[in-house]
């Protein structure tokens, strides 16, 4: 199988960071996306104290992000 987009390992321990960190009340929220140019996953934006409306209020219109969320 052909891979489409690359992550580096940096990328993937600051995930396994997220995913694993004990969080207060809120979830929270990274802010995900493809570059183009170099075909690798990017962090964008980590919301850490907001609600699911912040997250979706940043969204660009023209170009596609993902959402990567940690809960309790």
């Amino acid at each position: 199988a052909t891979a489409v987009c690359d992550i580096d390992q940096e990328t993937v321990q600051r995930l396994k960071r997220f995913r694993f960190a004990k969080l207060k009340d809120n979830p929270h929220f990274y802010m995900v996306k493809v570059n183009k140019k170099t075909r690798k996953v990017e962090l964008e934006v980590l919301f850490e104290d907001g609600e699911f409306e912040d997250v979706v209020e940043s969204l660009p219109e023209d170009s596609p992000r993902y959402i990567v969320v940690s809960t309790k």
